[in-house]
């Protein structure tokens, strides 16, 4: 054989990154792989505490071994490591590695890849149907036989009924075209010959198989020997079985395999082997029938993904003494060279190597010796051969469970670290540990009772009494973990009891549940029938910023141009940078939501107009509520767009009062009936104790947490971790719970209060949901009639919908989840009357009360002795607490009081910067004055009317709500 050339890609695809390899150098790395956990390389007294760990490149190709205690504290991969262990080059490395975990890597590949695909000529005459031309003498090339799988040989081709073909002929096409499909060195073509009839395969072809003539009606592909045993069957004659005179006759082990390829593989190490024409078609009781009279033992063998099992399972649980062969579980692990996980037989063969596996056809005949049937009962005789009985085999038992889709699931569920789980079609249903027990009982006890062919009322009363069938014995079935995420960085999907939904920022469309190819958990699919409706609104990005978008694409970043329309861009307003058509306004729900964001709602009931402007401005507060209900929707997490979703009135009042009323609750609480969400009270005393407020939270389960009505007290600063990073779940009777970041649930919260100490970390975090008062309580003293929902609209919204009206709410939720995944940004809304609140919650009422009073206009527009004013503000104070508020909080209460005063007709600027005279006045933010033979430190409030022939500012910074000074060309904010 020539050298060949190996791609280092293929070789980290064959041997799941190296992880085989280092496995084998180093036994003790297997802790390290499987529970990550460091292990020792050195003797003992040289690693005293292990300090050898294994972990991905950050490419995710491959994996590092590192020895942090070792005299070498290299991370070394693979091939690295045989170098070092070998004494190898690294081509000489390589290639040592293929030998032995490999082989299929060792081609002759003249140092490049050949195309794999056909001759193909039009044929000189049309053909009514497939024409083949089998190969003169029938023999395979080396490379043909290679194609095939582990060690084949042409021998076992010729027992299985397998001939290469030289070409074959297309049937007439439409217009009367027939196609000469010629096999080249490296597309070859093969041919099950039955001589009537036959079947073309085309290993490497996009169309695999196909018939040449009619194949005949249930028809079982199986090898020579094996074909002969079934015409002699279908004519009465059967292998002679004479038990006393040893004499059987019959096949002593039949695979029943998922394909001819595989059946190949199977054959070529030592057993019987036929085939249905797919995995999927059932096995009729009349076949079934036969094949146990012309063999003693019966295994099925199926692919080992969700497709090849549901299928082999069906065929077992009908004919109970069939064994179930389960190939290895970590199989998938192994690549094949075009990097899919491996999932058959031919797979196993050809990749799968390990520390116990050297010679896969040895380790495939000890796989079979330990397969069972899934008959999970025997009868018991006593010495004289008379019937007693029934015995429950557990191995058979967990199998059969195995088979119905019962197993532990590795999830914490209360105090264990397992839940018990059934899985039906990729449905899996949770069941309490105190239920299970009982369920697995009545479930063997219905499927006996509906199984009349193994009915006996001594079985049933044998699974009642069994010790077999109690916790302590169910506890050993298998344990899994499943593939729960249906969800990627740019799709996501509601799950509806009659279909699934799939949504992205193109479209909304139904998918089959059983098209999915992922699990999901009963607890998340919607117990209503789902009908897709013509969208009730949508939201684009506006004419003004679509031709802004065009104009920047024609101009290079560096030019002039190119920066004036990036300043145009950036500075355009969320409210005309997208536009909001709605197209049904009776839907209650989607009222409800605009309603609540009608902060000029007095102005319309008084019959006047609003402003272009004005309704821009709602239309943005309905379109940043929709988009954030489809951020916490969206179960894909990015750590650069991590936000917790704020809901708070946007009406100025008294700090204190506890007002409420304005629909918060509701809005948050719409998310519950499509994700799985965990609710605490914001007023409760769970909210100063960490270690139980989110003891309910569970990993894969809990999707949404939402705390309702914060109270004032709470700082948000301790769930900024929650919201950035992992989530720590600390429950009183069990383990803490780390949930990584990616599969964390997200965080809402409704308040009746501004933030406290909202700092820029807060800022970079908080996707505000702003309420108006459209909504609003009763107040008899103002003469105010209440208004909810329920007087608008005359019912509970959720709750006294009707099935119609619930389609309506779904599709509404679907559409919010097609706007986050339309945009993928932050949408705040209006947020002037939220950075008051804000301001209003860090200075206290008390302070703007007195500065209302203190700046007269006669301290307007000139410097103030700062101490005066101190002083002036301390004498408001309660004694007790005079001197407590520091100078430099009072200047910065100051300071946020003039952006809280500000409004569209007045700006109040605080310290001007073109009033310092020095650098010194500008760093200490004073302003000096001499006075009477000393120095005097001012401030200044300069009051600018909207539209005034009075100068403006020419301060070039801009104040923070926390009262820190940013530059303006710095944008800190979200607003």
């Amino acid at each position: 054989m020539s050298e060949s050339r190996i791609e280092l890609e293929e070789l980290w695809l064959a041997t799941d990154g190296g992880r085989v390899v280092i496995e084998q150098l180093y036994p003790e790395s297997k802790v390290g792989f499987e529970k990550k956990r460091n292990f020792r390389i050195r003797p003992e007294s040289e690693d005293k505490s292990p300090s050898c760990s294994v972990f991905k490149h950050k490419s995710g190709k491959y994996w590092l071994l590192q020895d942090k205690g070792g005299a070498d504290t290299t991370a070394k991969n693979a091939v690295q490591l045989i170098m070092n262990e070998q004494q190898l080059d690294f081509v000489s490395a390589i290639r040592w590695i293929a030998e032995k975990f490999a082989p299929e890597l060792l081609k002759d590949v003249a140092g490049k890849k050949n195309l794999r695909q056909p001759d193909i000529s039009k044929a000189p005459q049309s053909s009514e149907d497939i024409q083949v031309g089998i190969r003169k003498g029938g023999k395979f090339t080396e490379m043909e036989l290679r194609c095939l799988g582990y060690k084949i040989t042409q021998e076992d081709c010729d027992k299985m009924g397998l001939c290469p073909l030289d070409y074959y002929i297309t049937a007439r096409n439409e217009k009367g075209d027939s196609w000469i499909i010629s096999a080249t060195e490296n597309y070859p073509i093969f041919f099950w010959d039955y001589k009537d009839w036959g079947k073309i395969y085309q290993p490497l072809g996009d169309v695999r198989f196909m018939y040449y003539k009619q194949k005949p009606e249930d028809f079982i592909f199986a090898d020579r020997h094996t074909e002969k045993l079934l015409q002699n069957a279908r004519s009465g004659k059967f292998p002679e079985v004479d038990e006393e005179n040893s004499i059987d006759e019959r096949i002593q082990e039949l695979v029943i395999c998922s394909g001819g390829s595989d059946a190949l593989n199977v054959y070529a190490s030592g057993f019987s082997v036929c085939w249905l024409n797919s995995e999927t078609e059932p096995l009729s009781l009349a076949a079934y029938k036969i094949l146990s009279k012309i063999a003693k033992n019966i295994y099925i063998l199926y692919d080992q993904d969700y497709t090849g099992m549901q299928a082999m399972y069906r065929v077992a649980l009908r004919y109970l003494d069939i064994y179930v062969i389960s190939l290895p579980e970590d199989l998938a692990r192994f690549k094949t060279p075009k990097g899919k996980p491996s999932k058959d037989v031919k797979d196993f063969f050809m990749y799968y190597r390990n520390n116990e596996v050297r010679d896969p056809r040895k380790a495939f005949k000890n796989i079979v010796k330990i397969s069972q049937p899934l008959r999970f009962w025997n009868k018991k005789y006593d010495k004289k051969g008379n019937f007693t009985g029934f015995d429950i085999n557990n191995e058979c038992l967990y199998g059969f469970l195995q088979a119905n889709g019962f197993y532990c699931l590795d999830m914490p569920s209360g105090r264990r670290k397992i839940t018990y789980i059934q899985i039906v079609d990729n449905i899996v249903r949770i069941i309490a540990e105190d239920d299970f027990v009982k369920y697995v009982n009545d479930f063997l006890i219905r499927w006996v009772k509906k199984n009349p062919e193994y009915y006996d009322i001594n079985l049933l009363n044998a699974i009642h009494r069994s010790n077999q069938v109690k916790l302590s014995s169910l506890d050993r079935i298998k344990v899994i973990n499943l593939d729960f995420k249906t969800y990627g960085p740019d799709f996501d999907f509601l799950f509806f009891r009659n279909t699934a939904v799939r949504v992205t920022k193109e479209r909304i469309e139904r998918v089959a549940l059983e098209k999915i190819g992922k699990y999901v958990l009963d607890q998340k699919i919607i117990d209503h029938d789902f009908g897709l409706e013509d969208p009730l609104f949508d939201v684009e990005y506006s004419d003004k910023y679509r031709e802004l978008q065009n104009k920047i694409s024609r101009y290079s970043p560096f030019s002039p141009v190119y920066k004036e329309v990036k300043e145009q861009i950036d500075g355009l307003p969320d409210a005309e940078k997208y536009t909001l058509r709605i197209h049904d306004n009776t839907f209650s729900m989607l009222k409800y939501f605009y309603n609540t964001g009608r902060v000029y709602w007095k102005k319309e009931e008084a019959g006047k107009q609003l402003s272009e402007d004005e309704r821009l401005e709602q239309d943005l507060h309905f379109i940043s509520k929709v988009a954030a209900l489809g951020y916490l929707m969206f179960r894909y997490k990015e750590e650069g767009k991590a936000y917790m979703v704020y809901c708070m009135e946007t009406e100025i009042s008294q700090e204190g009062k506890h007002l409420g009323g304005t629909g918060k609750s509701l809005s948050m609480k719409t998310l519950g009936k499509v994700r799985t969400q965990y609710v605490r009270d914001g007023q409760s005393k769970a909210m100063d104790d960490v270690e139980k407020l989110f003891d309910g939270v569970q990993k894969g389960r809990t999707e949404q947490v939402y705390i309702d009505d914060v109270k004032e007290t709470v700082d948000l600063h301790r769930f900024m971790p929650k919201v950035t990073g992992d989530f720590e779940v600390r429950s009183l009777y069990s383990d803490t719970q780390i949930i990584p970041f990616d599969e964390a649930p997200k965080l809402s919260f409704t308040s009746n209060h501004g933030i406290k100490k909202f700092d820029s970390s807060l800022r970079r975090r908080t996707w505000f949901s702003a309420f108006s008062d459209y909504y609003h309580p009763e107040d008899r003293t103002m003469g105010i009639m209440e208004r909810s929902p329920y007087t608008e609209f005359g019912k509970n919204l959720l709750s006294d919908y009707t099935p119609e009206e619930m389609n309506k709410f779904y599709n509404f939720m679907t559409q919010c989840l097609h706007v986050y995944l339309k945009f993928r940004c932050r949408i705040n809304p209006p947020m002037e009357s939220i950075e008051k609140r804000t301001i209003q919650r860090e200075i206290t009422d008390e302070f703007i009360w007195w500065a209302e009073e203190w700046f007269t206009p006669e301290r307007l527009n000139c410097n103030q002795d700062k101490q005066v004013a101190y002083d002036a503000y301390q004498q408001t104070m309660p004694e007790k607490f005079r001197g407590s508020l520091k100078m430099n909080t009072f200047k910065e209460r100051l300071r946020l009081y003039c952006r809280f005063a500000s409004n569209k007709e007045k700006e109040y600027i605080f310290n001007p910067v073109d009033l310092f005279k020095t650098e010194t006045e500008r760093k200490r933010d004073d302003i000096r004055e001499y006075r009477d033979g000393k120095d005097v430190y001012c401030f200044h409030v300069r009051l600018v009317e909207r539209n005034s022939p009075y100068p403006q500012d020419g301060d070039k910074k801009e104040q923070k709500i926390d009262g820190s000074r940013i530059e303006i060309e710095e944008p800190d904010t979200p607003f």
